[in-house]
C-alpha cells in the first residue's frame, strides 16, 4: 500500500507514480485522498473499478455526503490517473 492523504496535489505525478510502481508489491494498492470519504482515489492492477464503485456506493448511496468545491478541484486533477 501506498498512501497519500491530501497531499497528492502538491506532487511530481508522474514521478510519483513511477516511484510507486517500482515500491509496490505486485498486487500493490495506491490510495490518495483529499478531505472527506468521497475524494479518494484507489488504483490497482485490478481492482481499481471495484475499489471505486465501493467507496462511492458507502459515500453517495449509504453516507449520502457530497464532496465539497476543494474536493471536486482535487479530483479533477486526479482522476485522469484512475
Amino acid at each position: 500500500l501506498v498512501n497519500a492523504s491530501t497531499a497528492a496535489h502538491w506532487f511530481d505525478l508522474p514521478a510519483f507514480f513511477q516511484e510507486a510502481n517500482r515500491v509496490l508489491c505486485s498486487n500493490g494498492v495506491i490510495a490518495l485522498s483529499s478531505y472527506g470519504l468521497a475524494s479518494h482515489v484507489f488504483i490497482h492492477p485490478t481492482k481499481s473499478a471495484e475499489l471505486h464503485q465501493a467507496l462511492v456506493h458507502v459515500c453517495y448511496g449509504e453516507l449520502n455526503v457530497f464532496p465539497s468545491q476543494t474536493n471536486n478541484n482535487v479530483w479533477n486533477i486526479l482522476k485522469f490517473y484512475c
